[in-house]
């Protein structure tokens, strides 16, 4: 499965490999394998991130989602005296330590957990934290393993934002090789119609939401806002696109 000798990489493959200096004379043995898992690192929001087996290799489009909950913190949050923040399915971290990579210069005093259902991929995120923070900063953060919210301390988030699988489970077997055959699943599969951990997180989280505070999601593209349908009574909802222009972030606010 990992050899094909065929393969050719392309610029952006081969500019990551040479940066990370992985010897070119075994760039033809890494077959389908995501050089990123060659190399160990991933670079997201201008930053580089350990990565492995366990947790899957942040996405460009997921960027998208960093800028949606810093323009909602900039323009709502900033006059409280202090910012809590939670990162569900944080993987390795990449979304909530960009996020406060952000907060370390907006606000001095916020608190951020990050959680991950998979403890050894918690154990990747907090890893990234201490590699990329310094230790005043790293106070400010807490990483646990949690079934979505089941282990968190009762708090009242102002913001809670989640990438959690979203891809129906059936069409996960058909993706690339490069992501069926190396990421994990765990990560990917998101139950039959790909919305299952989310409805479960979205039952849940009125309980740990301030009065004031805001859900972001990641979605598939084949997600829209009839799959949320249910919350409308209780929730505010706005359906934003990705670069590419498929459905890809809803973030929600209670209804007063």
């Amino acid at each position: 499965m990992t050899k094909n000798p065929s393969r050719r990489l392309s610029p952006r493959e081969q500019t990551h490999l040479a940066r990370f200096s992985y010897p070119q004379d075994k760039w033809n043995q890494i077959g389908e394998q995501p050089v990123e898992y060659v190399t160990g690192k991933a670079e997201f929001f201008g930053h580089v991130f350990t990565v492995d087996k366990n947790v899957l290799i942040p996405r460009v489009e997921t960027e998208e989602l960093v800028d949606l909950v810093l323009t909602t913190i900039r323009e709502k949050k900033l006059s409280k005296s202090k910012i809590k923040l939670a990162d569900v399915g944080c993987g390795s971290g990449a979304i909530g330590l960009s996020l406060g990579f952000v907060l370390t210069k907006l606000k001095p005093d916020f608190e951020f957990y990050l959680s991950d259902y998979s403890s050894e991929a918690a154990a990747v995120a907090q890893k990234n934290g201490e590699n990329l923070l310094d230790q005043n900063d790293l106070t400010k953060f807490h990483f646990l393993t949690s079934d979505l919210l089941n282990d968190y301390p009762r708090k009242k988030f102002d913001v809670i934002v989640a990438n959690l699988p979203y891809i129906p489970s059936e069409r996960v077997d058909h993706l690339d090789s490069s992501v069926k055959d190396f990421e994990p699943h765990l990560a990917l599969k998101g139950g039959p119609e790909g919305l299952s951990l989310i409805y479960r997180l979205l039952d849940r989280v009125d309980g740990y939401l301030a009065d004031d505070g805001d859900v972001f999601l990641e979605i598939d593209h084949t997600h829209s806002l009839l799959d949320f349908s249910q919350y409308r009574k209780d929730w505010q909802m706005e359906l934003f696109k990705d670069e590419f222009g498929q459905n890809r972030f809803i973030c929600l606010f209670k209804r007063k």
